[in-house]
């Protein structure tokens, strides 16, 4: 009987997530080309992952990325198949193979955006390359559309065993991120529903770069970095001007409502058809900023512990769940 370790994988487009059983680990989604430092104030120690190499070039990876002067994005529509994605996806491994030695096969699980699912094989390929290129041994790799990292995360325990046992007829999960909100529909526990699943192109990246324009407009500051604007809106509500913290928390709030309008409303339109839901899950990193919006979605909504986290530790209990199954056959 094969025996396999499961490590679960989720890119996003802001940071990279990745949950094994000894592990969690998160990383910025940076990536950057190679280039010589000449000082540097932090520790000169090379974290495991953070330098990688694909296709005969070198990449720096998260942290590291930031010291390059040219970082590249996962916005464009074939991101599954550049070498960033491949970089991003040989750095989760080469953490997890460095933390936990990796002697046996492993099963890999990972996610895409509700309507990149049509790039599954090209995703599971990428997976497939940077593990021979780690000597990795492969047993398998899974892609699932990645609202059910949520789901999974909800109805299963720790050890891969189903946890829920009340009747739930319809069950939503909204998973907010950085560039686009994925959504999905469940029911009976069972069976995803395809017509009620989707992708927006809409996300907390949206909600900062808005508030970043309107406190300029506001205060007559020429510039707002991002940087400030996004610990603007996750956490203070203050920026500063010439000196002075100055409160703008209506200025975040009007632009969080919007936002969730936008994001309920063409959910819901998609969800109504349907019947009423039972529940509605809430996560990513985005739904906790939003969380106070989005409960018009349903009568009954519910932020995920670790929330950020969640898409990659649903994936891991899946792939254990998967593991036990094939130890039965």
């Amino acid at each position: 009987m094969m025996k396999y370790d499961v490590v679960s994988v989720d890119v996003g487009y802001a940071y990279t997530k990745v949950v094994t059983a000894e592990r969690r680990i998160m990383f910025p989604s940076l990536v950057g080309p190679r280039k010589e430092i000449t000082f540097d104030l932090s520790s000169s120690e090379d974290v495991p992952g953070e330098t990688v190499q694909v296709g005969g070039e070198t990449y720096f990876i998260g942290r590291k990325a930031e010291k390059c002067d040219t970082t590249f994005s996962l916005r464009t529509r074939d991101w599954v198949e550049s070498s960033i994605y491949s970089a991003l996806i040989a750095s989760a491994l080469i953490r997890v193979k460095e933390s936990n030695g990796l002697n046996s096969n492993v099963f890999v699980i990972t996610g895409l955006p509700v309507d990149y699912m049509r790039d599954k094989l090209k995703a599971a390929e990428q997976v497939r390359q940077a593990a021979n290129s780690l000597n990795i041994n492969l047993a398998g790799v899974k892609v699932v559309p990645q609202p059910l990292g949520g789901f999974f995360d909800y109805v299963l325990d720790e050890t891969g065993e189903p946890t829920i046992t009340q009747r739930t007829k319809l069950l939503g999960v909204v998973d907010v991120g950085s560039h686009t909100t994925d959504y999905v529909l469940i029911r009976n526990l069972r069976d995803n529903i395809e017509r009620a699943s989707g992708s927006i192109t809409s996300g907390v990246r949206d909600i900062i770069d808005g508030v970043r324009r309107d406190i300029m407009q506001v205060f007559s500051r020429d510039n707002i970095s991002y940087i400030e604007a996004e610990e603007c809106v996750r956490r203070t509500r203050m920026i500063k001007i010439k000196g002075e913290n100055k409160e703008v928390s209506d200025i975040v709030s009007s632009r969080m409502r919007n936002s969730a309008r936008n994001i309920v409303g063409e959910i819901k339109s998609r969800w109504s058809q349907e019947g009423e839901l039972d529940l509605v899950l809430l996560s990513g990193g985005g739904s906790i900023i939003l969380r106070e919006h989005l409960k018009d979605i349903s009568h009954s909504t519910k932020l995920l512990e670790g929330a950020q986290m969640a898409n990659a530790k649903g994936y891991y209990k899946h792939g254990l769940l998967i593991s036990k199954a094939s130890k039965t056959v």
